[in-house]
């Protein structure tokens, strides 16, 4: 008879890097569909549109909340947050960063910046929707 595995398992993910990668991959698709100048630091999700600073924050569905930590909350003027819909295509929300770090939960960890962060339910009731990506073009950037 065979083993019986565990509903739940610990297992590491195929690649590690790969929530960042798809992050920073979503959140560059956006910013070239939109006309935002991205920071040269690839590291970064912000630029800027108008002569205003913008976070680019991405949610992987409905469900989880897109995080800001407290330094890019004082130097952006606007966070946009993405979220892939159940359809696999991608909406995006925009807010004013004073709105956001008024709506959104708070959390200071022992090590690191303090972070807000918003789901997409809190989010979208005071955020503007700006627009939407299509399915075609977030398979297209070939996300992990």
């Amino acid at each position: 008879m065979p083993e019986l595995q565990p509903l739940t398992t610990s297992r590491k993910p195929a690649n590690p890097d790969a929530p960042t990668l798809w992050h920073r991959r979503l959140a560059r698709l956006v910013a070239r569909q939109w006309g935002v100048q991205m920071e040269p630091n690839r590291n970064l999700s912000e630029g800027l549109l108008d002569g205003r600073r913008i976070a680019i924050r991405c949610a992987k569905s409905k469900t989880p909340p897109i995080t800001v930590s407290a330094p890019v909350l004082e130097r952006v003027n606007i966070v946009w947050g993405v979220f892939l819909t159940q359809t696999d295509s991608a909406e995006i929300y925009a807010m004013s960063a004073k709105d956001f770090r008024r709506i959104a939960s708070f959390y200071s960890p022992r090590t690191g910046h303090p972070l807000y962060s918003a789901r997409l339910s809190r989010f979208s009731r005071r955020a503007e929707l700006i627009g939407t990506v299509s399915q075609d073009d977030i398979e297209a950037i070939g996300i992990p």
